[in-house]
């Protein structure tokens, strides 16, 4: 399993998104804590919030998943720009 974060600006996006999905042989999840929600799927996928970063777990075999993971390369953010967000919060408050 390969597990990444990533950014969905906008509707565009996501139907883009949705088109690459759909032809990966891999299992595409957005979890987070409340929810897995399947990457294939055009209202699961729209039903999270938009620009925000959300965790994508690609589920297959090696090379199904070494294969997804650059096909969705656009979409990725890496996790320490997580911290750096964290870091701006708490200069914030």
């Amino acid at each position: 399993m390969i597990r990444r974060r990533i950014r969905l600006g906008s509707v565009e996006e996501v139907l883009e998104f949705i088109k690459k999905t759909e032809r990966l042989d891999a299992r595409i999840h957005l979890v987070d804590n409340y929810s897995d929600i399947d990457g294939k799927s055009l209202l699961g996928v729209l039903s999270m919030s938009l620009g925000q970063k959300h965790t994508i777990e690609i589920r297959g075999n090696e090379i199904s998943e070494s294969h997804a993971e650059l096909v969705l390369d656009k979409y990725m953010v890496s996790f320490e720009d997580d911290f750096d967000d964290e870091m701006e919060l708490e200069t914030v408050i």
